[in-house]
Parts: structure tokens; C-alpha cells; sequence
């Protein structure tokens, strides 16, 4: 992934290396997605509230730690798409 660079407070740019970096600083479990739900990355804060390693985790659909999400996102998606085309 490509590096990221964030404003600190005092409006200057901090690069923080790549996303994945990033992410596991994060304090919340936090998951990226593809458009299918799939689960590409997470991070270890994930793996504590969850209990599921991360190996588990990763290319499977959303739904396995939070069921019914796919209809949301399904129509969430399908509504960014028409927006973009109309």
C-alpha cells in the first residue's frame, strides 16, 4: 500500500508509512473491506474484541463478526454506484 501522510494539530504533515501501519495503531477494531465484504485487512485490535485470529479473518465476508451487514453495505454500494453513473 502506499505510504499515507496525516495533518498533526498543529497543521503540519506527518507521514505515518503505509495504511496497514496506520491501522494497527488504531485503539478500535477496525477492518478494510473490498466491494464484495471481503475482509483484505485488519488489525490487531480486531483480534482481541473478536477472539479470532487474524489468519481467519482475512478473505472472509463481513458478516462473520457483524451478520446482516451485507445487505446494508449491498445497498450502500449500489447506491454510490447510481450516483456516480446518474
Amino acid at each position: 500500500m502506499p505510504p499515507i501522510s496525516l495533518r498533526n494539530p498543529g497543521g503540519h504533515l506527518v507521514n505515518t508509512g503505509d495504511f496497514s501501519d496506520f491501522l494497527e495503531l488504531v485503539p478500535d477494531a477496525m477492518m478494510v473491506v473490498d466491494a464484495g465484504s471481503v475482509m483484505t485487512l485488519v488489525n490487531a485490535a480486531t483480534e482481541q474484541h473478536f477472539g479470532i485470529p487474524r489468519a481467519s479473518l482475512l478473505g472472509q465476508r463481513l458478516e462473520l463478526l457483524v451478520p446482516g451487514v451485507a445487505l446494508a453495505l449491498d445497498a450502500a454500494w449500489d447506491g454510490e454506484v447510481v450516483a456516480r453513473r446518474g
